[in-house]
């Protein structure tokens, strides 16, 4: 049995298929993962499957001549798109969010073969939307993207995470840390957050948290060599195996993307999230504050992003242990471990 899993360009998209993918595997299903450009899929999901990228563009482009270049994209891609399924004759198509995923789930639908896409965040994108009507299922992680989407069709589950992030393999001493400190993950998602770069580097220089250390995931091209050679800081512009991150870290700051949350969950970290201002329908937010409700979670408005801030809420969740542990236990209930098993299960089911 042949599966495609058609993905977008942003790690929440590309970590979600492949954990769906690594479940498929488990199961002895062939795995073939169809992706828009970028630069993770290289780095990344050619390490584990077999990749094919599409020429697929965004409808929502940032100036007029991305906008009219789209009809152009979206027909080579729903080309590329048959070629692909002509040639691999897939028994199923699960796609995992992103304009990426979309001829392909599209015309996977229009030839009847057995289609699931996956919606991780708490409003509905664009791709989904549309997609919704044809796909067979709809798995979602979050309560509130119900109701914007067929009720009969859809399937509340959680968000799909890979099983190595709940398995570390590196000790704080790999990231060339001590193991004596309190360690603060930072990250801004995949391709980073300049603001939160900002205002950390502002935090280190001022030498607010002289006690802490810090994890510090920067993104792509925005990798500051100014603290760099602190000792109480590891910097990097990607960390692939994040699992190693979390399980070292007591706290996590980062944007409040799905997968982040699905990640974060599923360690049970407390949080102090930062979400993406400019995020589809304030998804971001919207994510954050169902946990912050909870008592799981900070949430910080990007707006309200300061030095002085950021480390006040930094040194009071570290030294309040009691809070620590509410927050760990509020994390856990948002958890589901199996989502990505449930949904290859699903997929199985729905070939035969």
């Amino acid at each position: 049995m042949k599966i495609i899993i058609a993905t977008g360009g942003t790690g929440g998209h590309i970590f979600t298929g492949l954990a769906i993918a690594e479940e498929l595997d488990n199961l002895g299903v062939k795995v073939l993962i169809v992706a828009s450009k970028s630069a993770l899929p290289d780095a990344i999901i050619q390490k584990q499957y077999p990749l094919e990228i599409t020429c697929q563009r965004p409808l929502l482009g940032k100036n007029l001549k991305q906008k009219l270049a789209f009809p152009v994209f979206l027909g080579l891609s729903l080309f590329q798109s048959i070629y692909i399924i002509m040639r691999e004759a897939p028994d199923g198509v699960i796609g995992t969010g992103g304009f990426g995923s979309f001829s392909l789930v599209f015309v996977a639908a229009f030839l009847h073969i057995p289609t699931i896409i996956t919606e991780i965040d708490s409003v509905p994108g664009l791709t989904t939307k549309i997609l919704s009507r044809f796909a067979h299922e709809i798995w979602l992680a979050f309560p509130s993207a119900k109701n914007k989407l067929p009720a009969k069709k859809t399937i509340l589950a959680g968000v799909p995470v890979r099983k190595k992030i709940t398995k570390p393999t590196k000790t704080i001493k790999d990231f060339g840390l001590c193991d004596n400190k309190p360690t603060i993950f930072v990250f801004g998602g995949s391709r980073g957050a300049r603001h939160i770069n900002e205002v950390l580097e502002k935090v280190l220089d001022l030498k607010i948290l002289p006690d802490f250390q810090f994890i510090w995931q920067t993104g792509d091209s925005q990798l500051t060599t100014r603290n760099s050679k602190l000792p109480n800081v590891y910097i990097t512009k990607f960390i692939d195996d994040i699992e190693n991150a979390y399980a070292n870290a007591d706290l996590v700051v980062s944007r409040a993307g799905a997968l982040t949350i699905g990640e974060i969950t599923a360690i049970g970290l407390p949080a102090i999230f930062i979400p993406y201002p400019y995020a589809t329908g304030q998804h971001q937010l919207l994510n954050a504050r169902a946990l912050e409700k909870t008592g799981a979670a900070k949430v910080i408005l990007d707006k309200d992003l300061t030095p002085e801030l950021l480390a006040k809420e930094i040194k009071r969740i570290i030294e309040d242990k009691k809070l620590q542990t509410k927050m760990k236990t509020a994390m856990k209930q948002f958890s589901n471990p199996e989502t990505a098993k449930l949904i290859a299960n699903r997929m199985l089911e729905l070939c035969n």
